[in-house]
């Protein structure tokens, strides 16, 4: 079996560049891992089928369902601010529904690779043959990552949600609240 061998790059002064030019290398270096032993293409090739499953789910429940029933909860009528109001908000619900689902995608997709996560470490070890003293893969591992994965990404949206609404109030400081709120967002 082919050996995975690290590739040695030269001392860059910018680490920002050397970071990049080794994450890069990485994936590349992955992708020749994947085709010299066999077996690791269905830990991605199914992962991508199901997030793109998802994707489809999430799409069409959003232009199903969603985006008609919030437009019915505009005013609807045949006055100028009726019409209006319609015509602005529209164009606002597509925006926030393509947010939303991109949001819950990624937040799925994470979930969804994660059980993948152990059956790729666990081959890869194998092949490489590093000595590990962590036991042998189980569906309690399985299920632990499982939970693992939830906790982060239910820690990560209580982290931008809090942090988005104290940006937000800091936009009702005149001037000095627009500038913190333009470099924090950032």
């Amino acid at each position: 079996m082919p050996q995975f061998t690290k590739i040695k790059f030269k001392k860059s002064k910018k680490p920002v560049l050397k970071g990049l030019k080794t994450g890069f290398s990485n994936v590349i270096d992955s992708f020749k891992f994947i085709r010299q032993n066999k077996g690791f293409k269905r830990f991605f090739i199914l992962p991508f089928f199901l997030n793109i499953g998802i994707l489809g789910i999430f799409i069409t429940l959003a232009a199903k369902w969603v985006y008609p029933l919030l437009y019915s909860l505009l005013p609807q009528g045949d006055q100028w601010i009726q019409i209006f109001l319609r015509k602005s908000a529209a164009p606002v619900f597509v925006i926030v529904l393509v947010f939303t689902v991109i949001f819950l995608y990624s937040i799925t997709g994470s979930i969804i690779s994660s059980i993948f996560y152990d059956f790729i470490s666990q081959k890869t070890e194998k092949i490489i043959k590093v000595k590990t003293t962590e036991d042998e893969f189980s569906f309690k591992l399985l299920l632990n990552d499982f939970k693992r994965t939830i906790s982060n990404i239910i820690k990560m949206i209580i982290f931008f949600l809090v942090l988005n609404c104290i940006l937000f109030m800091l936009n009702f400081i005149p001037l000095a609240g627009t500038v913190l709120y333009a470099i924090g967002a950032y």
